[in-house]
Formats: C-alpha cells, structure tokens, sequence
C-alpha cells in the first residue's frame, strides 16, 4: 500500500489506533504519518526516526521475545488495549518468507478479533461464517482456504460454489469475478482468506 491509500484509510477512520511495527516506522516518516504505538525489539527502526517520534510523543513498547514477530508483538497489543477490528497493512514485507509467515500469523488471530489486509488496491478478510462482502462489479474475488475450509456457499460471484470445500493444496478458489457489487459467502467450518477490490 501507497502513501496515497494509506492516508485514505486513516482519513475514513479518524478514532483508529495506529500501532506500528518498528522497522515500519523508517516509511512512515517521511511520509507524515504519526502512530500511537511502535512496538518491537527496535532493530529495525534507525536512531533518527526514534528521536523523531519521541518528541511527538509516541509510545514505544520495546518486546523482546525471538519466539514471536514483530507482527505478533502488535496484534497482541491491539488485543490488551482491547482492539478487536484490526486492519493490516504491509503484511507482506516484500519477501516471499515474511508473506507466507505472516498469512499463518493472520489466520491464527483471526480466531480472536476482525482483521481485514490491504495490498494495494485489494482488501482481504478473514471469515469464518456467512458473511456479506462489497465490492466493485466484475472484479477479481479470490477465496483462499487456510489451510482448509467447507460448506461453501457463494453468490453473486460467476463461478458459484454450492456446499462444497476448498483445501490448500489441493483445490483452491483463485480468480472468480464478482457479477453484483454484493457477494455473500456462506462458510460451515474453516478459514478463507477473500480478496477483492472495495467499492
């Protein structure tokens, strides 16, 4: 995600906690953007953008525990300060190890609060029931299992599933369209991680 959309996102929810990953904050400087939190071991965030953030009176949470990432550390902050709609952003880090890392982190959380992913101009939520999605007419939707997911039930999307499952691995649901701006998805047991392009 972009500076552009990041400052939109903040600027639609105006009461969110920003709780930032340490070496996160080196990219939220220069573009302006102030966190309640920074929280991690700090060996990611130079010296300059600590001092920085201090004298404009940001908390820093410093958790050295090599058992859990930095991700964690701010998921499980967000949970104590009772937080339970989380939007994630940069999840990925741009390497292929902190993508697939962090994916299991999200799906295991998701069993305590919301989180929705933003990557560039796709958002992903985590759902575990029937849930009602809007999004733009004839986009990408995808429907991840992870790992594993069953009685799924769609509309509104051009291929439908009735009852069926999806498993990693094995089937997956990748590049469906949407064919309304509302998609339902009805899930029996499991995870899926949707992707697609908001309204």
């Amino acid at each position: 995600m972009n500076k552009i959309h990041l400052k939109r996102l903040i600027r639609s929810t105006p009461e969110s906690v920003i709780i930032c990953c340490d070496g996160a904050a080196n990219r939220l400087k220069p573009w302006g953007i102030v966190p309640g939190y920074i929280i991690g071991d700090f060996d990611g965030a130079t010296d300059d953008t600590i001092g920085y953030f201090r004298k404009l009176g940001v908390k820093f949470k410093k958790v050295v525990n090599q058992n859990k990432n930095d991700l964690e550390k701010a998921l499980d902050l967000a949970i104590a300060k009772k937080i339970f709609n989380v939007s994630v952003i940069g999840f990925a880090g741009g390497r292929l190890d902190h993508t697939f890392g962090n994916l299991s982190i999200l799906s295991r959380y998701s069993r305590i609060v919301n989180i929705t992913v933003y990557d560039g101009i796709f958002k992903g939520v985590f759902i575990r029931n029937k849930t009602v999605i809007r999004c733009r007419r004839r986009s990408t939707v995808s429907l991840m299992p992870v790992p594993r997911a069953s009685g799924i039930t769609t509309k509104g999307l051009k291929w439908k599933l009735r009852n069926e499952e999806l498993t990693f691995s094995v089937r997956e649901g990748t590049l469906n369209r949407s064919v309304s701006n509302k998609i339902t998805i009805e899930i029996k047991k499991g995870v899926l991680l949707v992707t697609y392009v908001p309204q």
